[in-house]
């Protein structure tokens, strides 16, 4: 490139002539950003993907930058939080989804006034974390009380269970009982422990769920 394209891309990016002798190292963080961009600007990428791109710009540099991407001819794919600037340069909105993907062609005022959903509406997003912060604590409550049934049922299993065992120890127990009747208790007694073998399982499941 020559001197003068090069002074022509830095002034696009708001350095005056003062700042071109400026050492890279003294540079704010706002002309650091610019600084980046005037570099991409040279390199003539037909693809730009910009992460926040006017965080550290005052509005003096944003707009800059606005004019600057308005005139890209290229693909621009961008993640912002800062309304103006998605509304000034924007021309299609991913939406992601949990299990799916809007893709919306149109700018980002369009988008709100046909779905109904404004991502950058402050009073929205703290609304929706707290809903997801509640929901949150209600599915804990739930597990919570979920693992208190299941102990208290462990707790009356493992109290049946001894209550069998101790008649089975009595002195005399199989020589006195029916065989019919001894048959049920077994049964009983089977049928307790493969209750408790569900009721652990079960109390484990929760249990890790709500660590």
């Amino acid at each position: 490139s020559t001197e003068e394209h090069l002074r022509l891309i830095l002034g696009q990016v708001l350095f005056d002539e003062h700042s071109l002798h400026k050492k890279v190292g003294a540079l704010s963080g706002g002309e650091a950003a610019r600084l980046v961009f005037a570099s991409l600007m040279l390199k003539e990428h037909n693809v730009l993907i910009l992460d926040e791109p006017s965080n550290h710009l005052d509005m003096e540099s944003t707009e800059a930058l606005i004019e600057a991407l308005q005139e890209y001819k290229g693909t621009l794919l961008m993640v912002s939080h800062n309304r103006y600037f998605i509304s000034e340069i924007a021309n299609r909105i991913v939406e992601l989804q949990e299990e799916k993907v809007i893709d919306f062609t149109g700018g980002y005022t369009e988008f709100v006034e046909q779905h109904e959903r404004d991502y950058l509406d402050r009073s929205q997003r703290q609304s929706r974390a707290k809903k997801n912060h509640i929901d949150l604590i209600r599915e804990r409550n739930r597990q919570k009380r979920e693992i208190e049934r299941i102990e208290r049922e462990i707790t009356l299993v493992e109290k049946q269970l001894y209550e069998i065992h101790e008649t089975l120890a009595a002195s005399g127990f199989y020589d006195k009982t029916p065989k019919n009747e001894l048959q049920k208790i077994l049964s009983e007694q089977d049928n307790l422990e493969k209750l408790r073998e569900e009721l652990y399982k079960k109390w484990e499941e929760n249990d890790f769920v709500s660590q």
